[in-house]
């Protein structure tokens, strides 16, 4: 779903290896997971190895060895379990996923993971909010012109607790969405039920990161609907990422993770994709 599996795993590993009371070899053995469900969709797993944490410069080439391709990988609804095919697909990065086209996510219901690789079991459970529709979503210039967010308004039900994530992907040949800078949402903090947010462009392993979009991308922006775990858990991604960059402020706290016996995030998303052209 995004390109975020080595951006929430060397984040987690660095984020973790900040903390005194943990030693860095005691990351050497860890898988991380980076998995979803959107509702109408199939469950997506992608698993890596560990990276230690040193002062040795990696390439993107050297991070594909941390794939795991050998687990097994099962999803279960309460009422039926399924055993997730692992397959290249470069629609991804890393380009290996584990999947299933025999499982579709419904709204309402509760997912276990259960992933078993040689000594390592690890064990993870999420729901699907319902989906809440994208009323809105327009881009709008920046005082020069010359770059662009994206304006999303959606009615929010401020009767219930709801939390909400989006996501943005630029590239037609990827599924990868990636989390937009500082958007995962706690309604409470919302004035009335109609929610507006700009959103801007999210950031990968890129050296010369723009956040603005440009004039002529097509952009899919995501809106997730997503549980108040999967909240928690972006709302730490985006905090390492905003307070890492200040250097006046030492983040050292580790990102929340669901994964029981591992690192990383399965999440259930009520999930809602609008397209928009950036004119």
């Amino acid at each position: 779903m995004m390109r975020n599996i080595l951006i929430i795993t060397i984040l987690t590993f660095i984020i973790t290896a900040c903390d005194k009371e943990i030693e860095l070899s005691e990351l050497d053995d860890k898988i991380t997971v980076e998995g979803w469900i959107d509702e109408g969709g199939h469950p997506i797993v992608m698993l890596t190895q560990a990276v230690h944490v040193d002062h040795t410069a990696r390439s993107l080439s050297d991070l594909s060895d941390y794939i795991v391709k050998w687990a097994k990988v099962t999803v279960s609804d309460g009422e039926h379990s399924e055993i997730l095919t692992g397959k290249f697909n470069k629609k991804y990065y890393p380009p290996y996923i584990y999947t299933t086209g025999n499982m579709t996510g419904k709204a309402g219901k509760t997912y276990s993971l259960t992933v078993e690789y040689q000594n390592h079991t690890l064990t993870a459970s999420t729901t699907i909010p319902p989906r809440v529709d994208i009323d809105t979503a327009f881009a709008m210039p920046s005082a020069d012109t010359s770059s662009f967010g994206i304006k999303i308004i959606f009615n929010d039900n401020h009767s219930t607790r709801d939390y909400y994530k989006t996501f943005s992907n630029c590239d037609s040949t990827s599924n990868m969405y990636l989390s937009t800078i500082m958007q995962t949402i706690d309604d409470r903090n919302a004035n009335s039920n109609t929610i507006e947010n700009t959103i801007y462009r999210g950031r990968f392993l890129d050296s010369d990161y723009k956040p603005g979009f440009t004039r002529g991308e097509v952009v899919m922006v995501k809106l997730c609907h997503i549980d108040s775990v999967s909240y928690a858990i972006w709302k730490d991604y985006e905090n390492s990422l905003s307070f890492s960059r200040n250097a006046l402020l030492r983040y050292n706290n580790n990102i929340t993770s669901n994964i029981i016996g591992g690192l990383g995030y399965w999440c259930g998303y009520g999930a809602t994709v609008k397209m928009v052209e950036v004119r």
